[in-house]
């Protein structure tokens, strides 16, 4: 049985290194086609009339706008998709308060300081917790508070995601939110993900575009309210005013010939917003080979990004991961990765030659007594050491207690006794080389020979039969100083 999980781990991360690798070879392919076809189109795009310069400004400030934007959906739906984090809201009875706020605390910390977001929040749709990298910050109320209206009619879009301007609850100035839902493996609603840019960092960022190109850029919804604009006095107040319907498709330039230009219109399908750019007669042909180097420039500052992106989030998932579930003084695995695995093991059926072992470590206290806790820490991390090299290819070994050890495995009694007899040589082994008694007591137990028993009852006996091997070693020993 934990065999199986632990390939079907494997499968997993196989798999996202494939996604990875893909989603890599397609951008950089996709970047090399629009690059080459903007190159070589460029000397017949100058002799063009000025409809073709607001097509292909208009094209270019499309291109560069949408990618900026969609580095905050691209991230925030990497998060959303999580394991780590999947995992915390679906077992999250299984923790105190205390302990989700510490594990998402540290979790979005980690990822907000990575990746540079602004804000980076996790609501559960279970508790209705809200939380930042602050910890928690309050019990949403999403029937009664004014700013926690939001979070019902997200999840009555059912969309798997949702970008909208609102004003922040905390500072009561705009911000963009990108809101992504969290969904189990059998596709429940468990949560929102949701980053907040400050409206300001995008406002720099079209104000930088309209110098570049000379141009106005307003971006509206469907009704041609203004969503953004480096103007805040018209952000959800003002409207485009435009005898051409703003429901396109998400392919087609909508041209609007004004007195003295142009105003073009492009859906933007990720936000569900019309770009609106309104360009002047006095912009000519000479921005095309400012445009020709922008692109140049956005290609290699997106793929480097990307890349980095990929590279820190795969990094810090297997960091995270590596910290929240070994134990930091032996390296092996922890009460948390015990508890998790044994909750899992609960929901399956137990197989014939599952098995449980517990260790505890004989003499401790009187070796912290005498020689000092670092010596006891280097007689906890000896029994570490023997118990990994005798039980790891088996199964999973985990440090449950300070002197507890738990081997969950497959092997039928036959082998549990030759393990044994190798764990005993092993010790012994250790014990010469290192100038230290290291002793344990054992207690095992096996489906086999306990059929109807759950994985507790099982636990339990072997619990029951590492104390007796206990009881039996300091009846023989009764000069060491036993801790009760």
């Amino acid at each position: 049985m934990i065999l199986c999980k632990l390939i079907g781990r494997g499968e997993t991360n196989m798999r996202k290194n494939k996604i990875s690798v893909f989603a890599i070879v397609l951008i950089i392919c996709s970047f090399i086609l629009f690059t080459s076809i903007s190159f070589f189109s460029l000397n017949y795009i100058i002799n063009r009339n000025f409809q073709d310069v607001c097509r292909v400004a208009s094209t270019s400030i499309y291109d560069s706008m949408n990618k900026e934007f969609s580095d905050e959906i691209t991230a925030v739906r990497i998060v959303s998709n999580d394991s780590f984090l999947i995992d915390r809201l679906e077992n999250e009875d299984s923790y105190s308060r205390e302990e989700m706020e510490l594990m998402l605390k540290e979790y979005l910390s980690n990822y907000r300081n990575r990746l540079s977001f602004s804000s980076l929040n996790i609501i559960s749709d279970k508790s209705k917790s809200f939380y930042s990298d602050k910890g928690f910050v309050k019990t949403i109320d999403d029937d009664r508070n004014e700013y926690d209206i939001w979070y019902k009619r997200f999840k009555e879009l059912n969309k798997e995601y949702n970008v909208s301007i609102d004003l922040d609850e905390q500072t009561d100035e705009y911000v963009m939110f990108v809101d992504t839902i969290i969904k189990s493996a059998k596709n429940e609603f468990l949560g929102v993900c949701a980053i907040g840019v400050p409206l300001y960092e995008i406002q720099d960022i079209v104000k930088q575009y309209e110098e570049d190109y000379g141009v106005n850029i307003s971006i509206v919804n469907d009704m041609g309210e203004i969503q953004i604009d480096t103007d805040e006095i018209n952000i959800k107040k003002a409207y485009i005013d435009k005898e051409e319907p703003l429901g396109v498709n998400e392919y087609e330039y909508v041209y609007v010939k004004e007195n003295d230009g142009y105003t073009v219109i492009k859906y933007m399908p990720d936000f569900g917003w019309y770009l609106v750019v309104e360009i002047s007669n006095e912009n000519s042909i000479n921005v095309i080979s400012d445009v020709m180097f922008l692109n140049i420039v956005i290609v290699v500052v997106t793929l480097a990004t990307l890349l980095l992106a990929i590279y820190f989030i795969v990094s810090s998932e297997k960091e995270l991961e590596k910290e929240a579930y070994h134990d930091s003084l032996t390296g092996i695995y922890n009460r948390l990765a015990f508890d998790t695995d044994i909750f899992m093991m609960k929901a399956k059926p137990l197989k014939k030659d599952d098995s449980f072992i517990i260790i505890d470590i004989n003499g401790l206290k009187t070796i912290n007594d005498k020689q000092g806790h670092a010596a006891g820490d280097e007689l906890i991390k000896g029994a570490a050491e023997c118990i990994l090299n005798v039980y790891g290819k088996h199964g999973k070994c985990y440090r449950t207690g300070g002197d507890e050890f738990t081997i969950v495995l497959s092997a039928n009694k036959s082998k549990l006794e030759e393990l044994k007899q190798l764990l005993d040589e092993t010790t012994a082994s250790w014990s010469e080389k290192n100038d230290i008694k290291l002793s344990v007591s054992y207690g095992a137990v096996t489906f086999e020979e306990h059929q109807g028993l759950d994985v507790e009852r099982l636990l339990e006996n072997a619990d029951n039969l590492m104390y007796s091997d206990k009881d039996a070693y300091y009846e023989r020993n009764r000069q060491l100083n036993r801790r009760e």
